[in-house]
């Protein structure tokens, strides 16, 4: 009774914040989610299309009465807004959201289509219900992920056939190297708004740390690349996660200190702008993020630190999952030790155009590919 007085509440809060009244119409197309539809929404021209706004964003009062009449929670109001809709094909970026998997109990005759948006792990991600039941009734028609190895991953979980088509995102912005390049980007994985004294999730049984302490281990990695390019005459690019500098760039800057001739912070102006920077720096290197995996599809010198893992023991966050690699290889290491991570950066940086290609060709191949312009989807959406 009182799951069911919250979410009831939680749907009237939304409806008086952004109410639309109109029915939605039939159309061809269901967007899930307008997070990033503007992405999708370009392959759709031609095409009638209706986006499906939830996450606190224009609840449609039609919808939400007819759905009250089969509970009083977000995914009957998802599921009644499909049934209206009736599409031929659902869409979404959402590939985490589990109600997207249950859709096709609702309207089976659609094609449901998800779209890997970032790298997955376990305790943050749909994987987390591997270990129960709950993932038992999950079916989509297609799941385009970035590589074969998290396919797999997905195909074990959700009925559902997989396509590695690289990052959506990625592959929206042509490659265009810059030979020569004497910048090394990092990214950055300190987040502005994070309560540094609130403990990082993580499953039940594993280290309770807090996320000060994983910032700070991310800031001391982000010295010792300082120092290494330095001495090898490379300028250090930090590659923010926001538009604005707040925290995020005081924290590097008390670690490396104020921005000069030897490094720079350069916040992320728009959704896609940080490619070009992969695609201008002579190496990449990252702790914990999805641009780091996409720096390798994209066919970047591509080094990873997943220091997380020494702390927090989680499986998901060691480099390559779920392909079960040693801790350490020639471009990758889970220890924060001084010495591994000089070996890591003198294989990445250091080694001829053949060497890199040579040491990372057969494991990047697993875990992420480059689909230029979304021709795959394009294609798929051609069809309709």
């Amino acid at each position: 009774m009182k799951r069911t007085i919250r979410g009831l509440t939680s749907l009237a809060k939304w409806a008086l914040r952004s109410p639309e009244f109109r029915r939605p119409t039939q159309a061809d197309v269901l967007v899930f989610d307008a997070e990033m539809s503007e992405l999708i929404t370009p392959f759709l021209e031609g095409i009638t299309f209706r986006i499906l706004h939830q996450r606190d964003r224009q609840l449609n009062l039609s919808v939400l009465i007819r759905s009250l009449r089969r509970g009083f929670n977000l995914e009957q109001y998802l599921h009644e807004y499909a049934r209206i809709v009736n599409p031929k094909v659902v869409v979404s970026l959402l590939d985490n959201e589990i109600a997207l998997y249950r859709l096709k109990a609702v309207v089976p005759n659609a094609r449901v289509v998800a779209i890997q948006n970032g790298w997955r792990g376990i305790t943050y991600d749909i994987f987390s219900l591997e270990s129960s039941s709950r993932g038992s009734d999950l079916e989509a028609d297609d799941v385009l992920v970035f590589g074969p190895a998290i396919g797999k991953r997905f195909e074990s979980l959700v009925r559902t056939k997989t396509t590695p088509i690289g990052s959506f995102k990625s592959n929206l912005v042509p490659i265009h190297r810059a030979p020569g390049s004497r910048v090394i980007a990092l990214v950055s994985t300190v987040r502005q708004k994070v309560d540094l004294d609130q403990y990082v999730p993580v499953r039940t049984g594993l280290s309770a740390v807090k996320y000060r302490q994983i910032f700070e281990r991310r800031l001391e990695l982000a010295r010792l690349v300082y120092q290494f390019a330095r001495r090898e005459g490379f300028h250090l690019r930090v590659l923010g996660k926001d538009e604005s500098i707040g925290r995020e760039f005081e924290m590097y800057r008390h670690h490396l200190g104020t921005p000069d001739s030897s490094w720079s912070f350069t916040p992320r102006t728009t959704l896609l702008a940080n490619y070009a920077e992969i695609d201008h720096a002579h190496a990449v290197i990252s702790s914990s993020s999805t641009l780091g995996y996409e720096a390798l599809g994209r066919g970047a010198r591509s080094a990873f630190f997943m220091i997380d893992f020494e702390v927090l023991g989680d499986d998901g966050t060691q480099f390559g999952w779920p392909l079960e690699l040693p801790k350490d290889g020639a471009f990758w290491t889970h220890s924060l030790e001084a010495v591994r991570i000089e070996e890591v950066l003198n294989n990445v940086a250091l080694s001829t155009d053949l060497e890199w290609k040579v040491m990372s060709r057969d494991i990047a191949q697993e875990l992420i590919t480059f689909d230029s312009g979304n021709s795959l989807f394009a294609r798929m959406m051609a069809q309709i």
